[in-house]
């Protein structure tokens, strides 16, 4: 089983479809000791795997010991973050303290279009520093995208970048018009569609031999194309 803990609302981006509106840390939020306590928690109730999210969970000072604790309880620890926090040395405490894959976001790999869309000037080179710093720590990565209008067209293109750098896994995500994703929630009525014969006429693993996952929780007008007659799913295993 997996849970995914939303470690704080605290973020340094200002990312236009924010499900949680992030920003700023809210008061409610957990100390270091409640958080030890919440993933004893989590491991006595049986999950397996456990997601540190936010907000952006590398905002907060305790999170290499929160990542020891909850391996020490036999948990797997993985990340869902933009990325641009991963320094070289954070990289290497995560990777030692048990950390077993971070969840990247790149949602254009144009990056002015990146930069834009998550609302920080030098975001895309900070995301690849600390993609790089993974690596170099031996830590596994995967790419996570969100499709919308503005970068329907460049998902085949991501799927490449995502095999050259290394990637482990590709996940597709599809706008939830939640948070400040209600401000652009026409930009989730997007479809893939097929663009030649040449290009989905290969198999998928010659595009991409790991894994790439498409996720849709949300409304039908935004469901994955193979749903909508626009396209045969060329992914190895999607979900």
């Amino acid at each position: 089983m997996i849970v995914s803990w939303m470690t704080t609302n605290k973020c340094n981006l200002t990312c236009k479809h924010c499900y949680q509106d992030a920003g700023e840390n809210k008061s409610a939020e957990l100390t270091t000791s409640e958080a030890l306590k919440l993933i004893d928690e989590i491991a006595k109730a049986g999950f397996k795997i456990m997601i540190f999210s936010g907000g952006e969970p590398m905002t907060r000072p305790d999170i290499v010991e929160l990542v020891a604790h909850a391996r020490e309880r036999g948990l797997r620890p993985v990340f869902g973050t933009n990325g641009t926090l991963i320094t070289h040395d954070l990289a290497f405490k995560l990777k030692e303290a048990g950390a077993m894959a971070m969840g990247i976001s790149v949602d254009s790999i144009d990056p002015k279009r990146h930069n834009d869309f998550r609302g920080l000037p030098n975001a895309f080179e900070l995301t690849l520093m600390g993609i790089e710093n993974c690596k170099a720590a031996g830590l596994p990565f995967q790419i996570h995208t969100t499709i919308m209008d503005w970068n329907q067209n460049e998902i085949f293109d991501i799927m490449d970048w995502v095999k050259e750098i290394g990637a482990v896994n590709h996940q597709i995500f599809f706008l939830i018009p939640v948070g400040r994703g209600k401000e652009i929630e026409g930009a989730s009525r997007c479809r893939i569609r097929r663009t030649s014969p040449q290009d989905y006429g290969k198999e998928p693993h010659t595009r991409y031999p790991g894994e790439a996952h498409m996720r849709s929780a949300v409304p039908s007008h935004c469901r994955p194309a193979r749903h909508q007659d626009a396209l045969q799913p060329r992914l190895p295993r999607g979900s």
